[in-house]
Parts: structure tokens; sequence; C-alpha cells
């Protein structure tokens, strides 16, 4: 308990002080994450809590994919993990895959969030922050979804807006969901 208040503190300290860099830096904008949309996805190559690896470039032509960037640490990312698991649930029939991306967390850490919030998302670990930058990630949690091509056709920040997101953007991409029709 005292290393995640601790992972947490020091989490919040680096964003805080990333933050202020960029306040300071008028001649450079603060990117939008928005931006990313239509363009292709950054390349992932991450560690899997249960075994195996996140790589993208397996799901090109294949899947959409479904990221959430979040941490155990965030308690707005907790809140958003009962709609990702609902989303992941209600379009487990389709050709989405979904994956937690981790931010900062511990094996161990995760296991015992796992363990106790009962979740079945797979998990991708990231406790480096290295997919931070690629996906302009300064805010948790934070949505990202991909198309089968594997381009970006949606990023959406914010606890209140996963679900709507999510939904919106895959019953626009892939029609409903076969328990819908």
């Amino acid at each position: 308990m005292k290393t995640a208040r601790l992972l947490s503190t020091a989490l919040s300290a680096a964003l805080l002080v990333a933050g202020a860099a960029w306040a300071q830096d008028k001649e450079a904008p603060k990117p939008n994450p928005k931006d990313l949309e239509g363009k292709p996805a950054p390349a992932i190559e991450l560690d899997l809590l249960g075994g195996g690896t996140l790589n993208l470039d397996d799901f090109k032509g294949k899947k959409y994919v479904v990221l959430d960037f979040w941490g155990t640490w965030c308690p707005w990312c907790v809140k958003a993990t009962e709609h990702f698991e609902a989303a992941r649930e209600r379009w487990s029939e389709k050709d989405v895959a979904f994956f937690m991306v981790s931010l900062g967390d511990t094996k161990e850490t995760l296991e015992k969030f796992v363990e106790k919030h009962k979740l079945k998302s797979e998990i991708a670990m990231d406790p480096d922050f290295t997919t931070l930058p690629d996906y302009l990630v300064d805010y948790v949690p934070h949505i990202v979804v991909i198309n089968k091509e594997g381009k970006i056709v949606r990023v959406e920040i914010g606890e209140d807006d996963v679900g709507p997101a999510i939904e919106e953007t895959l019953t626009k991409e892939l029609g409903a969901p076969e328990k819908d029709a």
C-alpha cells in the first residue's frame, strides 16, 4: 500500500512538472491527442499481465483494438474500468480486442487489483510510461480506438466518456453487436 501511495505521489509530481514545463514553453503549444485521429497508431509492444505480449502489428488487417491507458493509482480510471469491462463484454462477438494499458503499476499491484475488482480484460503493462509520448497521454483514463487498418479512429479522455466513446465509435464502424440484433 505504501508503494502505491509513493508511486501515486511520484507520478503526480512528474505530471505537475511536465505540465508546468509545457505551460512555460509558449512557443510549443501542448499537443492535442485528438490530432492522432486518422493517423497510423504508434507501435506498441508490451508484456501482458497474464503472459504473452501486446503487439499492435498482430491485429492489423484482423481486428479493431481498443486501448485504455489507466493506472490503479488513478481514482477516475478505477471508476472507468466498469465501463471498459462492460464494453468488452458487449463487443466480445465482434472482431475487437480490448486492452487496458497500465501505466506505472507493478505486476504485483496489478494482480491484486485484478483479483479485487474481478477484471477480465487483458492488461498490458507499461511500468515506465513508454507509451505516453506517442499517444499524447497527459490525462487518464485515455481511450484510443484503432481500426483494422491500424489507424486511430477515436481518442477520448475522461472517466465519464469511456463507455459512450467506445459504444459510439464501434457501432459507427462495425454496426450493432450481435447481442443487440
